[in-house]
C-alpha cells in the first residue's frame, strides 16, 4: 500500500513538470536547438534528482518501518521476559516456602500453639555447620554470659536452691502394688532372751517374672461301641488343676488362652509393636513360635468380635448426633490378576476414622471394593441416610456428602484454617497472617471459656451467638475479601491459599454455632487417627487387605474401649468370654467403665 502511494506521487510530479514545460513553450518565443537541448538536459537532471529523492524517501520509510517493527518486537520481548522473570521469582518463592515447610515438618516442632518465648537453643547440626576447624570455634566454647539488670549472672553450678523454705502440701502417695505377693514369715522363736520383741515391719523386694506358661492336659481318648471317639479328662489332682478344663478358655482354632491373645492384641494394636519385635519379646519370655502363628491367632480372635462392630456402627450413627470424620493413608499390598508379580504390589490406600464423642464410639473404615478407597462411595455407603452433623476438613468428598444427603449438616474445622495462616506467617513471613491467627485465637478463647465454665450445650450455643463472636467472624470475612482484592497478587501461595480456604468454606465454618454439642475443630478425629499414623512408622505397610481389615477391627474395638474408660486387655477377655462362652450380649459391654462395673 505504501509503495503504491509512492508511484502515484511520482506520476503526478512528472505530469505537472511536463505541463509546465508545455505551457512555457507555448507562451514564450521559439527556442533554438541549443537552448532546447539545455532545457531538456536540465529537465532530465531534475527528473533524476527527483527520482533519487523519491528513492531516498522510500529507503527512509522502509528503515523507519523496520525500526518501528524492531522496537515493537523489543517491547513485546521485554514484556514477555518481565512476565517470565516475575513468574520465576514467584516460583522461587514458592519453592523456598515448600522447602521451609518440608524442613519444619521434618525437623521442626509440629505444634501450632502460640509461642510465648524464644527458644535460643542451637541444634547439633547447626553447631556442626558453624564449625570451621578452628579451635576458637569448637563446640566446647562456652556461650557468652547473658546480661541482666544487675550485670552478669553468676555461673556457679549448684544442685538445688531454696529448699529451706516451707514446703507446700504433698500430693497423694502412690503405693507400689504387684500382681502376686509372696510373703515370707519370720520365726521369732529363736530370738535372744535378752532382746525385747517390738513388732514386724515389711521389707519389700520387687522382681519381674516374664515367661509364657503352657498347660498340657493329658486327655484320654475313648471309643464307644459304635467306633466313635471321645475326649475324656478328669484331673488327678483337682487342687492343682484349680478348676481348669481343656478348650474352655482358648480362642477357637488356636492354642492361645483369652488372656494370651488379648496380650498379643494390645501389643500389636495399642502399644503398636511390630510382629517381628513381638517375636523378640516372645523369645525373652521363653516362648518359641513363628510369626505367622501369632498373626493367625489374631485373625481367629477377631471373628467372634465382628458382631461388636455392627453395634458400634449403630451407636455411632444415632440420628441427630455429631460425628467427627477424618482420613489417613496406608501402604497395602494388593495382587491384581495379570500384573506380572507373584504376590502383588504396594498401593497407597486411605482409611476413614469416625468418632462420636457423645456416645464414645470410634470406627475405622476401609473400603476399596471399587479401587476408590478415598472416593465418595465408601464413606457415603457407610453413612447411608444418616441424619445429623459431621465435622471434617474441606476435602471435596465431604461437601459431596451434604449435596447427596440434605439431612446432613457439614461443619468445617477451624483448626485447619488456623494451621494455614500459621504456615503463611512462619514460612512465608506474611505479617497479615498474624492478625488472622489472633482473631481465630479469640474464637478458641471463647471455647476454652465454655469448657472451664462447664456450660451446657444450650449455654454454649448462646455464648457463641453473642456480639463479640459475631463481630470477630465478620471482621475475619471482610478483611480476607479486602486483602484478596487489593493485595492478592503480592501475597505468597501459602497466604493466598489460606485466604481462599477460609472464604470458600465460610458457610461451613459458621455451622459450629448452630448447636452447642458441635466442636469448633476436628481434633477428636485427628487425635483418634494417630495410632494408624504411628503404626505406619513402625510396621511400614500391610501385606494384604485382609490383614488391614483385621487391624482396623481391633483398633475400632480398642479405641472405643479406651473412650469408655475400660482397661483394654480385660475388656477383650470379657468380650471373648461373652462372645464364645457366654450369652453373646456384646452390647452390654459397650457402656462406660463405671456403668459396666
Amino acid at each position: 500500500m505504501r509503495k503504491k502511494a509512492t508511484t502515484v506521487e511520482r506520476i503526478l510530479l512528472e505530469s505537472n513538470l511536463r505541463q509546465s514545460i508545455e505551457n512555457s513553450l507555448e507562451t514564450e518565443d521559439q527556442l533554438s536547438d541549443m537552448e532546447r537541448q539545455d532545457y531538456i538536459n536540465q529537465i532530465n537532471s531534475l527528473q533524476a534528482t527527483v527520482k533519487n529523492l523519491l528513492n531516498m524517501i522510500d529507503t527512509l520509510r522502509q528503515t523507519l518501518d523496520s525500526v518501528n517493527a524492531s522496537s515493537k518486537r523489543n517491547e513485546e520481548l521485554v514484556e514477555k521476559l518481565s512476565a517470565q522473570i516475575e513468574a520465576y521469582q514467584k516460583q522461587i518463592r514458592n519453592l523456598e516456602d515448600r522447602n521451609q515447610r518440608h524442613n519444619k515438618n521434618t525437623f521442626g516442632q509440629k505444634t501450632h500453639k502460640a509461642k510465648k518465648r524464644v527458644d535460643e537453643r542451637r541444634g547439633r547440626d547447626q553447631d556442626k555447620e558453624d564449625y570451621d576447624g578452628n579451635h576458637d570455634s569448637s563446640d566446647d566454647q562456652q556461650p557468652e554470659t547473658p546480661q541482666g539488670e544487675e550485670g552478669k549472672i553468676d555461673q556457679t553450678k549448684v544442685k538445688s536452691e531454696h529448699l529451706d523454705e516451707k514446703r507446700g502440701p504433698r500430693g497423694p502417695y502412690t503405693k507400689m502394688d504387684a500382681a502376686e505377693v509372696d510373703v515370707l514369715e519370720c520365726d521369732i522363736t529363736g530370738i535372744p532372751l535378752d532382746m525385747k520383741f517390738i513388732g514386724f515391719k515389711d521389707v519389700e523386694e520387687y522382681d519381674r517374672v516374664s515367661y509364657v506358661r503352657c498347660t498340657c492336659y493329658k486327655v484320654a481318648i475313648l471309643e464307644d461301641k459304635y467306633g466313635k471317639r471321645h475326649d475324656y479328662f478328669v484331673p488327678v489332682d483337682e487342687k492343682k488343676a484349680a478348676g481348669r478344663r481343656p478348650n474352655t478358655n482358648i480362642i477357637p482354632g488356636t492354642h492361645g488362652t483369652l488372656e494370651f491373645v488379648a496380650d498379643l492384641a494390645t501389643d500389636a494394636f495399642q502399644v503398636l509393636t511390630p510382629n517381628y519385635r513381638e517375636g523378640i519379646r516372645m523369645k525373652m519370655d521363653k516362648f518359641t513360635c513363628c510369626d505367622n502363628t501369632r498373626m493367625n491367632w489374631l485373625k481367629k480372635g477377631i471373628k467372634p468380635l465382628m458382631p461388636m462392630l455392627d453395634i458400634i456402627k449403630k451407636k455411632l450413627l444415632i440420628p441427630g448426633s455429631f460425628v467427627n470424620i477424618d482420613e489417613t493413608w496406608e501402604w497395602v499390598r494388593i495382587k491384581i490378576k495379570g500384573d506380572g508379580t507373584d504376590l502383588g504390589s504396594y498401593y497407597k490406600k486411605y482409611i476413614w476414622v469416625l468418632v462420636n464423642k457423645e456416645t464414645g464410639m470410634v470406627y475405622f473404615l476401609y473400603d476399596n471394593d471399587e479401587n476408590d478407597s478415598r472416593g465418595s462411595r465408601p464413606i457415603n455407603t457407610f453413612l447411608g441416610d444418616f441424619k445429623g452433623a459431621i465435622m471434617s476438613d474441606a476435602f471435596i468428598v465431604y461437601k459431596q456428602l451434604t449435596r447427596d444427603n440434605p439431612e446432613l449438616e457439614h461443619c468445617l474445622c477451624w483448626a485447619h484454617v488456623l494451621c494455614k495462616y500459621d504456615m503463611a506467617e512462619e514460612i512465608s513471613k506474611e505479617k497479615d497472617a498474624g492478625w488472622f491467627r489472633n482473631q481465630i485465637g479469640y474464637l478458641y478463647m471463647v471455647e476454652n471459656e465454655n469448657i472451664l465454665m462447664e456450660r451446657t450445650p444450650e449455654e454454649i450455643k448462646k455464648r457463641r451467638a453473642e456480639k463479640d463472636v459475631t463481630d470477630t467472624l465478620i471482621a475475619l470475612h471482610d478483611r480476607a475479601e479486602y486483602l484478596l482484592r487489593t493485595k492478592g497478587s503480592k501475597y505468597s501461595d501459602l497466604m493466598v491459599t489460606a485466604l481462599n480456604y477460609m472464604l470458600n468454606g465460610w458457610d461451613e465454618l459458621l455451622n459450629y454455632r448452630n448447636d452447642g454439642r458441635y466442636t469448633i475443630d476436628n481434633l477428636e478425629a485427628e487425635r483418634t487417627v494417630r495410632p494408624i499414623t504411628r503404626a505406619r512408622k513402625t510396621s511400614l505397610h500391610h501385606s494384604s487387605e485382609d490383614g488391614l481389615q483385621m487391624a482396623l477391627a481391633y483398633m475400632t474395638i480398642i479405641e472405643t474401649a479406651k473412650r469408655l474408660g475400660h482397661e483394654i486387655k480385660d475388656f477383650l477377655v470379657r468380650a471373648w468370654r461373652e462372645a464364645i462362652y457366654g450369652n453373646n450380649d456384646l452390647e452390654a459391654l459397650l457402656l462406660p467403665a463405671i456403668a459396666t462395673k
